[in-house]
């Protein structure tokens, strides 16, 4: 069974600031676990492809991309939701992490399970 959506998590444990662009994704290596059809080459983006970005230490970063609507022409799979979530590498990372994830999600009432 095909996933509608695959959810990557990553936890930056410096501060950064830039611009990230759309083909990031590519710096990091093929991942196996994209289902059949997607996989090496295919980038993920947002619209205007470049977002400005400040993470501090212990940032938790999460995407969300759409493999339902994947262009197999551009090679692309849209970005759906993002999130950073600040704090997680503290004496209370655990519960940190946690609230952080409730708290993005609660900030994001447009997403809805089907």
């Amino acid at each position: 069974m095909r996933p509608d959506v695959v959810v990557l998590a990553a936890v930056f444990v410096s501060e950064n600031n830039g611009i990230a662009f759309d083909d990031w994704w590519d710096d990091f290596g093929f991942w196996g676990g994209w289902p059949a059809g997607f996989g090496p080459g295919w980038d993920w983006g947002v619209p205007g492809a470049e977002v400005t970005f400040t993470n501090a230490t212990g940032t938790l970063a999460i995407a969300m991309l759409d493999l339902r609507n994947g262009d197999a022409t551009a090679r692309r799979v849209p970005l759906l939701w993002a999130a950073l979530i600040n704090g997680v590498i503290t004496s209370q990372a655990p519960n940190a992490a946690l609230a952080g994830i409730s708290q993005a999600f609660l900030q994001s009432p447009y997403l809805e399970r089907p």
